[in-house]
């Protein structure tokens, strides 16, 4: 970042003309756009609603008996994960772990909407509910599809795209829009679950994960191993991709 300041004459805006006009280039919006959208997409997979209502979900799928004890093994499994996710961060890059991380996170959450919608049929009809391991299956393995990459990526990218100058102001702005994605999908979930159901509220979370893979195909560029001009010239629009190998300095 030093080198790059220096080779670049990289000087401190002054005025608040110049730093609207810096976070109105598009090597500042472009960025912003994509990561917003990110957070939104990866918020609206469910996993702040996930980790806030656990006890009450875990309930809602037939596992009364153990959902604190579940509960409780969920964050476990979040903490594990998510160093997982930091070391595999640094070797295999930004889109492949938001693939994994969208298409998991989607299948996971349709799953799970399909078996509520049959246990509510199952409760009207007084039947016992059957397979109950599979929520709760789904629910794990959705929190370690999410982990290794929509709860990391999102964070790391907010240091690499955005241009020197603005850096610290637009990275505040970010995770601004970071969580109010957050206040508006947990402070949606007990409205939506009256509204749509349980069933419906999930089946929402997987639909709107997989349409992030679709999102992330065009839009999100791969920034791992690239230096900081690389990336201002693409936002910028005086290069046309990032696939060229170039390595930072620093560690990727």
């Amino acid at each position: 970042m030093i080198a790059f300041k220096e080779k670049n004459h990289v000087e401190p805006l002054k005025s608040a003309r110049e730093v609207i006009k810096a976070l109105c280039s598009p090597s500042a919006l472009k960025p912003f756009t994509i990561l917003a959208i990110y957070f939104f997409v990866y918020q609206w997979c469910g996993i702040n609603s996930i980790t806030s209502y656990s006890v009450h979900i875990f309930k809602a799928t037939g596992n009364e008996a153990h959902k604190n004890a579940l509960t409780i093994a969920l964050g476990v499994v979040r903490v594990a994960f998510t160093i997982v996710g930091c070391i595999m961060c640094r070797r295999y890059g930004r889109r492949p772990l938001t693939f994994v991380s969208a298409a998991g996170c989607g299948i996971t959450m349709l799953i799970l909407g399909v078996y509520l919608y049959f246990l509510e049929g199952w409760k009207q009809n007084n039947v016992t509910p059957s397979y109950t391991w599979i929520p709760v299956g789904c629910i794990y393995l959705f929190m370690v599809f999410c982990t290794v990459g929509y709860l990391i990526i999102p964070w790391v990218m907010i240091g690499e795209v955005y241009p020197t100058q603005v850096r610290g102001i637009i990275g505040g702005m970010t995770t601004c829009v970071a969580h109010m994605s957050v206040f508006s999908v947990v402070k949606t979930y007990p409205l939506l679950a009256k509204l749509i159901g349980q069933y419906g509220i999930f089946s929402l979370y997987g639909a709107m994960s997989l349409f992030g893979i679709l999102y992330f195909y065009f839009f999100l560029p791969e920034t791992k191993g690239k230096n900081l001009q690389d990336i201002e010239d693409y936002f910028s629009g005086r290069t046309k991709t990032l696939n060229k190998k170039n390595s930072i300095q620093t560690a990727a």
